[in-house]
């Protein structure tokens, strides 16, 4: 078990073992949408809003409707992302920070460095013209105050 502190960063990309989805676990990246740095703590009922980048743009082109609000990342366009990924606003999950300091407790959790700034605009883009997001969703995500 880790001793050290782990601090979450705005669009940090980690690399999570073992996500646990509803029905199943599987291997993902995950990008913190934190407003601050967060330092996960026990009891903690916060959430960090978090985006979950999918290697799965076949099936996304196959229903079109889905392609709404994602942003695409061709082939090594990332340093983090060596396939085509698709990065789906329509997908954003809030985790609670006790989730979070577990998966680093547990060595699941592996920080991988900051999102390139070109691709932070992308998405930062999205969320401001987002159809599928409320204005309250879009304030928060992009860190604004009302």
């Amino acid at each position: 078990m880790t001793s050290s502190v782990v601090l979450i960063a705005r669009w940090g990309v980690y690399h999570w073992k073992d996500f646990h989805f509803p029905d199943k676990e599987k291997n993902k990246f995950w990008i913190a949408l934190v407003c601050r740095l967060v330092n996960p703590q026990v009891n903690s009922y916060e959430t960090i809003p978090s985006l979950l980048p999918t290697h799965r743009y076949d099936k996304y082109a196959k229903n079109r409707k889905w392609l709404v609000d994602t942003v695409i990342l061709e082939p090594e366009e990332s340093r983090f992302f060596k396939m085509k990924t698709v990065i789906d606003l329509k997908n954003i999950f809030f985790i609670r920070e006790e989730e979070v300091l577990k998966a680093i407790q547990d060595e699941k959790l592996t920080y991988k460095g900051i999102l390139e700034r070109n691709i932070v605009r992308r998405i930062e883009m999205a969320i401001r013209s987002a159809e599928t997001l409320s204005k309250t969703d879009i304030t928060r995500l992009l860190c604004e105050r009302n």
